[in-house]
């Protein structure tokens, strides 16, 4: 949920950026465009956090099989 949350944050600061500072691939920004490219930065950030959590939990947590009781 952390990871999720982390990547809420932080496509909506990327979005907010990009919007000030008018980084774009088109002129004509309309709201159904700004609308569109909010809800993306969400889901690319998800997917990128969806990613790193994954790796983390493959790759880095110990293994609890090998452990002696």
């Amino acid at each position: 949920m952390r990871g999720f949350i982390s990547a809420l944050i932080v496509g909506i600061s990327l979005f907010a950026i990009m919007t000030v500072l008018h980084i774009s691939f088109t002129k004509n920004v309309t709201s159904t465009y700004l609308i569109t490219d909010f809800f993306w930065q969400i889901v690319e950030q998800s997917i990128g956090a969806l990613f790193i959590v994954l790796g983390k939990l493959l790759i880095f947590e110990p293994d609890f099989e090998h452990e002696e009781a």
